[in-house]
């Protein structure tokens, strides 16, 4: 099997099917250089509770890094439909749902560096069945009649590959019809006020916001920051700014 990107997705999937199927054969590959410290990378990841499970089963996560999730607040921000009184708005707790969390927040990095050293150590005690090839980009897929032909320089044939990077083959024109959807996406960091008098958030608080500019996410990340990614129009800025005011609250 050939699994195209080392990023979390690639290499848990590269480690599950080592374990799953012992017998076969796994090969990673990723355009990065095998030096680059990925341990770094700021991006930051919002994971389900069925992604942290799976990571815990494959001893690889990294709890202390990891902010999570106990409550997410969703609401709707007027003009909406008349319900009564009563506000579009609903608070999804991780203790009414009888589970330790509901997801946790966390840097890339913190995600893609315990799963590269699980299957870097995987590769050195099995050299014969798995492999990671950093700096092997691949260009092109091919199916042939003993599987998929994997182009990275030199042409390997595999019962079964998987495309595990949003970003591969980009260059190439593989979707024909596209859409522009006249939307910006904003991504920055907030502090919220602490919990006094019912307003503000408690940590491991989780908002969501729709708003006819756009939706607004917080998440929440240690200590008290949050990145707000925020999808709206880009001449309706004001009008945005004005929809979210004194919000959460």
């Amino acid at each position: 099997m050939a699994v195209i990107g080392a990023g979390p997705v690639g290499l848990a999937l590269a480690l599950l099917a080592a374990r799953r199927w012992p017998q076969a054969q796994v090969t990673v590959f990723d355009a990065r250089p095998a030096d680059k410290d990925v341990s770094g990378d700021p991006r930051t990841l919002a994971l389900s509770l069925g992604s942290i499970q799976m990571l815990q089963q494959l001893q690889v996560w990294p709890a202390e890094h990891a902010q999570a999730i106990i409550e997410v607040h969703v609401s709707q921000a007027p003009p909406t439909m008349d319900l009564g009184g009563v506000q579009p708005e609903v608070l999804i707790r991780a203790a009414d749902e009888g589970v330790p969390q509901l997801g946790a927040v966390l840097r890339y990095g913190q995600v893609v560096a315990p799963l590269q050293a699980a299957w870097v150590a995987t590769c050195a005690a099995h050299p014969e069945r798995y492999s990671l090839r950093f700096g092997t980009p691949v260009k092109g897929l091919k199916e042939v009649a003993a599987g998929v032909e994997v182009d990275a320089d030199v042409a390997e044939t595999f019962d079964l590959a998987v495309v595990a990077e949003g970003g591969v083959f980009a260059e190439q024109a593989r979707k024909a019809v596209t859409h522009d959807y006249q939307q910006t996406a904003w991504v920055g960091t907030v502090t919220l006020q602490p919990p006094e008098q019912g307003v503000g958030a408690s940590p491991g608080s989780a908002f969501e916001r729709f708003t006819r500019q756009g939706p607004v996410a917080l998440l929440p990340l240690p200590p008290d920051h949050r990145p707000c990614p925020v999808s709206a129009k880009p001449h309706s800025c004001g009008a945005f700014q004005r929809a979210t005011t004194r919000w959460p609250n």
